[in-house]
C-alpha cells in the first residue's frame, strides 16, 4: 500500500511541476511579446503576432524553406534603408535515423535585396543545421583553415560561396561566431539563438539588425547582378 501512495504522490508532483512550467512558459511568452511590441514602437517598425498573417513574409519564408506556422513575434519595416523582418522561428536542426527530429528556436533577421541568388549557408558546426537544407548541398572548402574550422559553408554554387566569403566577410564572421548566414533568392538572413542561449534578449535586436546591414554592405555589388549557375 505504501508503494502505491508513493507512486501516486510522485505522479501528482510530476503533474504539478508540468503545469507550473507550462504556466511559466506562457507568462514568459507574453512578456516577450509585449517587449517586442514596445521595441517596435521605439524603432519605428511594425509588429505582427504571427508571420502567416503577412502575405509578403509568407512568400519570403517559402524562399528560405521555412514554415510560416513556425514564425511568430514579427517586427518589420525599413531599417537603415533596407526592408527587414525579425521573427522567432523553430527550425529543424537534427535528424536521427529518420525516426525523430529535433528543432531549436532561433531569431531570424531577414533583409531583402535586389539579387536572385542560389542558396548559400554559412553556419557554425553545431548544431547540425536544418537537415533538409544541408542534405543535398555541397560542402565548400575555403582557403582559410581558421574560417573552415569555425563555419561550415554549403551551396550548390561554389562561385557564389567564394564571391561572398571573401577575406573581409570571413574576418567579420569570425568576429561574430554566434551568427548563421543564409543567402537565397532575394533574401539575406541571419539566425541567432543556439548553444546555451535559446533566444537573444529583445534589447539586442537593434544591434543584430545593424550587423545584418553591415553584412549586406560587405557583399560586393556585382554579386547581386550576376546570374549564377548551380552545380549538381
Amino acid at each position: 500500500m505504501w508503494g502505491i501512495w508513493v507512486a501516486a504522490a510522485t505522479f501528482v508532483a510530476f503533474i504539478v511541476l508540468l503545469v507550473v512550467e507550462l504556466v511559466g512558459g506562457i507568462r514568459m511568452q507574453g512578456r516577450r511579446r509585449r517587449a517586442v511590441q514596445s521595441l517596435a514602437q521605439r524603432l519605428g517598425l511594425r509588429y505582427s503576432k504571427r508571420a502567416r498573417d503577412l502575405a509578403h513574409l509568407r512568400g519570403l519564408l517559402d524562399t528560405l524553406g521555412q514554415d510560416p506556422k513556425s514564425a511568430e513575434n514579427v517586427l518589420y519595416g525599413v531599417w537603415r534603408g533596407h526592408q527587414v523582418h525579425v521573427f522567432m522561428t523553430l527550425i529543424l536542426t537534427s535528424s536521427f535515423g529518420g525516426r525523430w527530429q529535433r528543432g531549436n528556436h532561433f531569431v531570424c533577421f531577414l533583409l531583402e535585396h535586389r539579387g536572385r541568388l542560389p542558396e548559400l549557408l554559412v553556419a557554425p558546426p553545431w548544431p547540425r543545421w536544418n537537415v533538409d537544407l544541408t542534405r543535398d548541398r555541397r560542402k565548400i572548402q575555403l582557403e582559410s583553415a581558421e574560417f573552415s574550422k569555425a563555419f561550415g559553408v554549403r551551396s550548390r554554387c561554389p562561385k557564389l560561396a567564394y564571391d561572398i566569403c571573401h577575406p573581409r566577410m570571413m574576418e567579420y564572421l569570425l568576429a561574430n561566431k554566434d551568427l548563421t548566414l543564409q543567402v537565397v533568392g532575394n533574401c539575406l538572413a541571419l539566425y541567432v539563438g543556439y548553444y546555451d542561449r535559446s533566444l537573444i534578449d529583445v534589447e539586442e535586436i537593434p544591434d543584430v539588425l545593424n550587423q545584418l546591414v553591415e553584412i549586406r554592405e560587405l557583399i560586393p555589388g556585382f554579386v547581386l547582378q550576376t546570374t549564377y549557375e548551380e552545380v549538381e
